[in-house]
């Protein structure tokens, strides 16, 4: 189960608050944080799979959800670990 902090709460909606290029840039270095060192993704890596993707949605071969629906699918997947 995932428990954050108040002050990890508070972060997370600061950030939500961002310009949507801010956002993305921030979730880019928090996901690098997470990546071991000898699995970095480099900027060519990260180019070449988000190009794949586009042509994949505008090929209609990548299915694409609104935010609410995300949301909610992250929230009832929370919700559920939550009570397991």
């Amino acid at each position: 189960m995932l428990v954050m902090s108040d002050s990890s709460n508070e972060l997370v909606q600061s950030a939500l608050s961002l310009p949507p290029d801010d956002r993305a840039g921030l979730a880019m270095q928090l996901l690098q944080s997470l990546t071991p060192a000898q699995q970095e993704i480099s900027d060519d890596q990260l180019s070449e799979q988000l190009h794949k993707r586009i042509q994949e949605y505008k090929s209609g071969d990548l299915i694409s959800h609104s935010r609410e629906e995300a949301r909610a699918a992250v929230e009832a997947a929370l919700s559920k670990r939550r009570t397991n």
